[in-house]
């Protein structure tokens, strides 16, 4: 502690103090001051380090653009480093240049062919773009290289489900519950899979366990009030809807089951407003626009042909290893100070 004190506090630092307060402040969160001082150190000379740890400073600044352009400046100055390639790519897809990102984990798996964390981003973008044959064969391989990997088993499985091949996507949440049974994603996307197959109790289940570990999930509550409108257990869907609208009381999905749930107990009146204020809530959508619950995104899945939510991401994304773009964590190594 008192170096670091003496390091911060000295008046004309040379450029490997000047890296080193830099890291100093990147890594308790400072980041205009850690930019600052890679910024004096670029004034004196170029550095490949120095680029990509300013880099970092603007992707957690949300800074994609200036990210990049130092993460090009790294690259040129050091162009066989694969981790600088792939934090640009998680630059590039935090951009939505999803082209551009798939180059980049495309040249650093060329670099580094059986790299586990290069795979499961490559498979995730593959997700985003709805090339789910390819994100499977990325999360396989990710797979063959850490059989325990919980988070590579639920995304194939999602990548399953919308191929259209439910069975493959439940032996995959199977063997993810088998590592962790409280995974709220394996949960909720294993009842997504038995939903597709017709396994209402069984799909059920599942959402229920999902409840049980998060009760304000919205998409699991959405799903099974789904399922008792089906099975006309009105005064169930009732009580769901009811608690949906609680954390989302202009949801147009929700004020549906709703009123569905009240025509269904043949309570007319109060089904009527819920549908008034269902087109008032669709007046402001803009179109186009994906209609989100609070966990997941509402669509048709090609799947099955139905509207749900796969896999809710808010959650899902705690339950990853440390892999996503931003996190210092995935880059051991790099950055070992202004090259002399």
């Amino acid at each position: 502690i008192e170096h670091f004190a003496e390091l911060l506090n000295k008046e004309a630092p040379d450029p490997t103090e000047l890296y080193q307060r830099g890291m100093v402040w990147l890594s308790t969160g400072h980041f205009d001051k850690s930019i600052a001082e890679f910024t004096a150190l670029l004034d004196i000379s170029p550095d490949a380090n120095a680029f990509y740890e300013r880099a970092f400073c603007w992707m957690m600044k949300g800074e994609s653009e200036k990210a990049i352009a130092d993460f090009d400046a790294a690259i040129e100055l050091s162009p066989d480093n694969w981790l600088m390639l792939l934090n640009r790519g998680n630059a590039h897809e935090a951009a939505g240049r999803l082209d551009k990102a798939l180059a980049d984990f495309d040249a650093c798996l060329a670099m580094v062919p059986d790299n586990f964390a290069v795979l499961i981003r490559r498979g995730g973008l593959y997700m985003k773009q709805h090339e789910y044959e390819q994100a499977i064969h990325d999360y396989t391989k990710a797979i063959e290289l850490d059989p325990n990997c919980l988070d590579c088993y639920v995304n194939r499985g999602r990548g399953w489900i919308l191929e259209g091949q439910s069975d493959q996507a439940i032996a995959d949440f199977n063997r993810a519950l088998a590592l962790d049974e409280t995974s709220i994603a394996a949960h909720f996307n294993r009842g997504m899979a038995w939903h597709v197959q017709g396994q209402l109790d069984k799909a059920l289940a599942d959402f229920d366990r999902v409840v049980e570990l998060q009760p304000n999930n919205a998409a699991a509550i959405h799903s099974r009030a789904r399922i008792h409108l089906t099975r006309n257990q009105n005064e169930a869907a009732l009580r769901d809807a009811n608690a949906m609208l609680k954390l989302e009381p202009q949801n147009a999905h929700f004020l549906v089951d709703r009123a569905k749930a009240l025509a269904g107990l043949q309570r007319y009146a109060e089904a009527c407003p819920n549908l008034s204020r269902r087109v008032s809530s669709q007046s402001r959508t803009k179109p186009g626009r994906d209609r989100r619950t609070q966990q997941g995104v509402v669509r048709e899945s090609r799947a099955c042909g139905f509207p749900h939510c796969i896999g809710p991401p808010c959650q899902y994304l705690a339950e990853r290893r440390d892999v996503s773009s931003g996190d210092r964590r995935l880059q051991p190594g790099v950055g070992q100070g202004p090259r002399q």
